[in-house]
């Protein structure tokens, strides 16, 4: 009886730390959250509260020695992700629905607040700066994704055995979180580029995608972005090469091109 209530009050405790979790990083992913504040910082109108609240991250944030925003979102979903068969009760086939849903949740969360938030007219944002929230947010989804892709990825794990799922299953979790992976990507890139070409026209576009010369000082931006680009054609040969027509025609090929450009999407 008693170990009977420590585990129900166990697995109560599993799904709270779930649904805060998700409600976490669905806000992360977002505008209308705490961490993502710089449209509410310069650029838009927002409510007190949340502008508040935005204020109050940015002290906080400002106090850190070093930046560990990226430890926390991360840490988080793969927290939320490791999580899921203790808390999760349906099949492989309702988890892929749910992922299609919280990915379209989020595409719709990043892009609604534009409808009603108000222009402050601040002098150091540009009329186009809502493609850089778009452009830093597709890649925090992108990486959420990422989470969820790599750790299906195995034949066996603990995980699966513990979702009570096979490899069969776990492929079509796989090629979900791979497809959206693919899409946010290609998001954040045409984001970006668009946002400079509205600054600076195709010249900024080029110094700040490749890492030509641009001063004195190296041009570290450029290459971090040259790196990325470098992903984003890994990402687009991958998903070539995954469609179902060249799976099933050329399996070989498939898999040997999704090994070598999964290693430069993830790395770069």
């Amino acid at each position: 009886m008693i170990k009977h209530a420590v585990s129900r009050i166990l697995q109560l405790c599993a799904h709270g730390l779930t649904l805060l979790l998700t409600l976490c990083i669905t806000l992360a992913a977002t505008w209308d959250g705490v961490r993502p504040c710089a449209p509410c910082y310069d650029c838009y109108k927002c409510g007190d509260i949340l502008n508040q609240s935005c204020k109050a991250w940015y002290a906080w944030e400002d106090s850190w020695d070093l930046d560990w925003w990226p430890v926390i979102w991360m840490g988080s979903s793969a927290l939320l992700i490791m999580l899921l068969p203790w808390t999760w009760h349906s099949t492989a086939q309702g988890l892929g629905a749910c992922l299609h849903a919280v990915n379209l949740l989020w595409m719709l969360l990043l892009i609604a607040p534009l409808s009603w938030r108000k222009w402050a007219n601040a002098d150091s944002c540009h009329q186009a700066y809502p493609l850089v929230y778009i452009g830093g947010a597709t890649g925090r989804l992108c990486g959420i994704n990422m989470c969820l892709l790599l750790i299906s990825v195995g034949r066996s794990s603990a995980w699966l055995r513990k979702f009570k799922t096979g490899y069969v299953e776990a492929v079509s979790i796989h090629r979900i979180t791979g497809w959206w992976c693919i899409a946010h990507v290609v998001l954040h890139t045409l984001a970006f580029v668009m946002y400079y070409w509205f600054v600076g026209g195709w010249s900024y576009v080029l110094q700040r995608l490749v890492p030509v010369k641009t001063g004195a000082r190296p041009n570290f931006g450029g290459m971090m972005n040259f790196y990325g680009g470098l992903g984003l054609i890994g990402a687009l040969i991958l998903a070539m090469f995954a469609t179902p027509y060249v799976r099933r025609r050329m399996y070989g090929t498939f898999y040997s091109t999704h090994l070598i450009s999964s290693v430069a999407f993830i790395l770069f």
